[in-house]
């Protein structure tokens, strides 16, 4: 089957092997280099199963993907494999998605327009962003960065990746003092003032995918928003029902000193990057409202002729 998980590492491995044999400013690295990034992907899917890639509209596809014959399987596109893939994979978040489908994006220009989209697209703009992502859909296969492009190119890569880190951390640092700094400025019947109402604000706006943790820049209560990574089962207490949460942070807004930080990266890089949990309670009675048509469980009343 073409959609199994071997034939689709193997052609990663084809893609990643033709990419780095080509010139690091000429044009074809990074076209195959995206090729290499979405059959990664791909692969990652059909790990788990090769259903993941069947595209549904299809009930050929999907038969296919469960070993019948089927005379043309259809697939499905670069940006539900990317969706999936924040689903499936962990540590891969909006920050990995715009990556990939920004390298996928290019290949089709190059592919179907007159735009040379891989002209002029030096390495220091997407490389040490590949490598990162690339790495992430490894590690959820259990392979290695070395695995896929061999020692020496893995040894770069994991430098790069490095690298992209620290300045992203230098980047988080100077816009958390920067708002510290602004803060601290402010007389203190104004910090109160505005600790109070930007707490207010951060709990209108929570939702099912957020919750709230001290601001570090000025210790206000902040909106902490991520990717879902996965939800408990339902159970009762206190005539609630509760469902825990699981989220991955990608976006942090304090509405009070203004400070924002709007990717995982630089949320790990204060220190507030770990998964958090998040409880929401419904009360039973309007819990199981929703679940239940009452109408399965009466008779109704019929008027005497």
């Amino acid at each position: 089957m073409y959609w199994s998980y071997d034939s689709l590492w193997q052609k990663t491995k084809v893609y990643a092997d033709r990419a780095m044999r080509e010139r690091r400013d000429g044009a074809l690295f990074p076209f195959w280099a995206s090729l290499t990034l979405e059959f990664l992907a791909r692969a990652a899917l059909a790990r788990i199963h090769p259903v993941l890639l069947a595209d549904p509209r299809g009930e050929e596809s999907i038969l296919y993907a469960f070993g019948y014959p089927s005379k043309a399987p259809s697939s499905v596109p670069m940006k539900t494999v990317v969706s999936r893939c924040k689903t499936t994979v962990k540590g891969f978040t909006d920050e990995e998605s715009k990556v990939a489908l920004s390298l996928s994006q290019r290949r089709n220009d190059e592919l179907h327009t007159g735009h040379p989209a891989f002209e002029e697209f030096p390495t220091k703009f997407w490389l040490a962003d590949f490598f990162r992502t690339s790495q992430l859909l490894l590690i959820h296969q259990d392979k290695s960065l070395e695995d896929l492009f061999g020692l020496e190119e893995a040894t770069a890569a994991e430098t790069m990746i490095s690298a992209a880190d620290k300045q992203i951390k230098a980047e988080a640092i100077i816009i958390f003092n920067r708002a510290e700094k602004e803060f601290d400025k402010l007389p203190e019947f104004e910090k109160s003032k505005r600790r109070f109402l930007g707490s207010k604000e951060a709990q209108k706006k929570l939702a099912a995918s957020g919750g709230l943790i001290l601001c570090p820049a000025c210790q206000a209560q902040a909106l902490i928003s991520g990717q879902v990574v996965s939800k408990s089962e339902s159970r009762l207490e206190d005539d609630d029902i509760v469902i825990d949460t699981i989220l991955l942070p990608t976006n942090l807004r304090c509405f009070s000193c203004d400070l924002e930080l709007p990717t995982h990266g630089s949320l790990h890089a204060l220190d507030l990057g770990g998964q958090i949990t998040h409880e929401s309670r419904i009360p039973a009675v309007e819990y199981y409202e929703s679940e239940i048509d009452i109408s399965d469980y009466y008779e109704p009343e019929y008027g005497n002729d």
